[in-house]
């Protein structure tokens, strides 16, 4: 009876597959197979197996890793406190399209940079932007009229209209 030669198990004369295995056993032989077939984590150096792992251009991940980098890909930063903005963080979409805290967009009324007013139509240097990240100018905002995406044309009619009456 031949032994193997990892173990020294013994191994039945009726296993044909022993030479062809390398003279292992089975339990040997399938360890030997799954060490082979796993590999290291590019960012945390964990071992796992091959068919597990996720390819990307710099390397295989293992899945916590991969899904760490891919939510570090898509975090936004804040263009006016230069920090990130996190999904549980209060936060506005600003005229010209990125993500800012409502706290930044709030303290500072962007005053320099050039806008078109929602309500009016009239090209502002010096304006708000309201919490739906639309741009609101000095003098509509101190109307305390809301402005409104949909229909800013005839929010504008009704508020003229409303203007002139009293």
């Amino acid at each position: 009876m031949p032994n193997c030669l990892t173990c020294g198990a013994g191994i039945d004369e009726y296993d044909s597959g022993y030479y062809a295995r390398n003279m292992l056993c089975i339990p040997c032989y399938v360890a030997k197979t799954s060490q082979i077939a796993m590999v290291s984590c590019s960012r945390c150096g964990i071992r796992i197996k091959q068919d597990e792992a996720k390819r990307r251009s710099a390397g295989m991940y293992c899945s916590y890793c991969n899904s760490e980098i891919e939510r570090l890909a898509q975090k936004t930063i804040c263009p006016v406190c230069k920090k990130s903005v996190e999904s549980w963080q209060k936060s506005m979409k600003a005229p010209n399209g990125s993500v800012v805290h409502v706290e930044c967009a709030e303290a500072s009324q962007r005053r320099g940079n050039a806008a078109r007013c929602i309500r009016c139509g009239r090209q502002t240097d010096v304006y708000k932007v309201s919490r739906d990240g639309l741009v609101v100018c000095y003098a509509c905002a101190t109307k305390n009229s809301q402005a409104t995406a949909e229909h800013p044309l005839l929010q504008r009619m009704v508020d003229r209209i409303g203007g002139m009456i009293g």
